[in-house]
Parts: structure tokens; sequence; C-alpha cells
């Protein structure tokens, strides 16, 4: 993902990557994110269901305009979260690994 041209780097840690990208590099974002975690959850345009609400309430939930990714591998859970500007030219991609519930 480190290879995709950043606008911004908000965090970048063992657990968590979170970073802005311009809306011309969300094709090549969403392309990596397939790769690892095969189709979202919850794709841009389609409601929330429960278990996307539930999977995002502890990072600030997630909106019908917003997309998830969502894998459980090696005894941890990762979810990725691209999450558009209103304004349509960038969007934060947020990315993290957490322990097994």
């Amino acid at each position: 993902m480190k290879t995709v041209p950043f606008e911004e780097i908000r965090e970048d840690s063992s657990d968590k990557l979170e970073f802005v990208v311009l809306t011309p590099q969300l094709a090549l974002v969403s392309q990596i994110l397939s790769d690892y975690f095969g189709v979202p959850v919850k794709p841009a345009g389609a409601n929330p269901s429960g278990q996307s609400k539930e999977l995002t309430e502890n990072f600030g939930g997630i909106l019908k305009r917003q997309t998830l990714y969502y894998i459980e591998n090696e005894g941890y859970s990762n979810l990725a979260m691209i999450w558009p500007w209103s304004d349509e030219t960038c969007a934060t991609v947020k990315i993290f690994r957490l322990n097994k519930k």
C-alpha cells in the first residue's frame, strides 16, 4: 500500500495506517485492498448492514458512500475503510489490524 502516492500520512504504526489520497488514486487503492481482502463487506453506495456498523463502531462508523473491507487472518481481524471527502477531491483510507476477540 505504501507505493500509492499519498497526499498525507496521518498515522503509520504496526497496527494502523491512515492516509489521504487524491480521488484518481482510489482505483489503485481499491485494487490493492481487493487483492488482500477480497470484495468489500460494504461497498460504496450500499446501506451499512448491522455487521458493518458493529465492525466500525470503534472507528467512527460507516456511511452509505464509504467502503469497508474485512478479513480474519492469522489470529487478527483486519479491516480497511475508504472515506471519500464530500468535495470529492480526496479520500481518507484507514487500515487496522486487531487481535481477534
